[in-house]
């Protein structure tokens, strides 16, 4: 008769093979000295046992003895600790866009048309910059009596003329 173990695994009982008892405890050990350093290590490690819970009881019920080839198929499902803290790690990496960028109106942050929230969106700006830059033309325009600026007043004013136009056909199109 094989020797067997009772152990709770995530508050269910179950009766263990001494093999898999074995196997299972150390790769829960493993995965504590891997999470060890973590401040959520010891959280992690309960969901990861919630879940070993969850495979054993998807299989079996916790009537009967489990035994070391479902253990081992656990493990190899559920990844090795490097396994799952090299995942963890590579979700907290920003990825790429799937969706190229394209030039649209943004409505839902627009005051007028959207169109120079669309072209923040899409240069990655606050809005409110883009809003300046496309009206900063009639202000300097408007201090046409200031020396310095005298000669520029015109070139402003026929600046702002052509942002004006280009504004609509952009929210047109």
């Amino acid at each position: 008769m094989k020797e067997v173990k009772k152990c709770s695994i995530s508050g269910v009982a179950f009766t263990l093979d001494a093999d898999a008892y074995e196997e299972l405890s150390a790769y829960l050990e493993s995965l504590k000295r891997s999470y060890r350093e973590s401040p959520d290590g010891a959280e992690i490690v309960a969901d990861i046992e919630a879940r070993i819970a969850e495979l054993i009881l998807s299989v079996q019920d916790n009537a009967r003895v489990v035994e070391k080839p479902l253990i081992m198929n656990i493990i190899r499902q559920m990844g090795s600790a490097e396994d799952i803290s090299e995942s963890t790690d590579a979700d907290l990496e920003p990825e790429a866009p799937r969706i190229p960028r394209r030039l649209y109106r943004d409505t839902e942050n627009a005051k007028l048309g959207g169109v120079c929230a669309g072209i923040g969106r899409y240069f990655n700006l606050d809005p409110v910059w883009v809003r300046l830059a496309l009206f900063l033309p009639l202000l300097l325009a408007c201090f046409g009596s200031v020396p310095f600026l005298r000669w520029f007043s015109p070139l402003f004013g026929n600046l702002f003329g052509i942002f004006l136009i280009c504004y609509f056909i952009m929210w047109f199109a």
